[in-house]
């Protein structure tokens, strides 16, 4: 059974946080920064829509042994980039291929192979790697 883990992008803060718990009622717990004193406050949603972005681990990790987060940019031995991301009508991980263009999400049974491909950077961190 793969791990179920989250991390966030805090928009407030600039910086990824890793290690996210979620309790059982699907609040983000254990998680302080300088605009609320804990994310599991009766004002969440409001703080997630507008400082918290999450990302979900993918259960897979790049040849490298990082472990992959949807949201992160991932790069084969040729150069190609893709990006992570969940496709909400398949109700699964997929990938967009580099540059980001909606017209190419590609949705395939497996995306095991990325395994072999190496995490470069995220979408918010890297975004340098939008312009190569």
């Amino acid at each position: 059974m793969r791990q179920i883990k989250f991390r966030v992008f805090d928009k407030d803060e600039n910086c990824m946080v890793y290690g996210v718990k979620i309790n059982e009622s699907g609040k983000y717990e254990k998680y302080r920064n300088s605009f609320c004193e804990d994310i599991d406050s009766p004002d969440v949603e409001d703080i997630y829509y507008k400082y918290l972005d999450v990302f979900q681990y993918i259960g897979l990790k790049d040849k490298n042994s990082k472990e992959i987060y949807e949201g992160d940019i991932l790069e084969d031995d040729e150069g190609s980039k893709i990006s992570i991301v969940w496709d909400e009508s398949e109700c699964r991980f997929t990938y967009c291929l580099f540059p980001f263009n909606d017209l190419q999400m590609e949705s395939y049974e497996s995306i095991s192979f990325v395994t072999e491909w190496k995490v470069i950077g995220n979408i918010y961190e890297n975004k340098e790697l939008f312009l190569e």
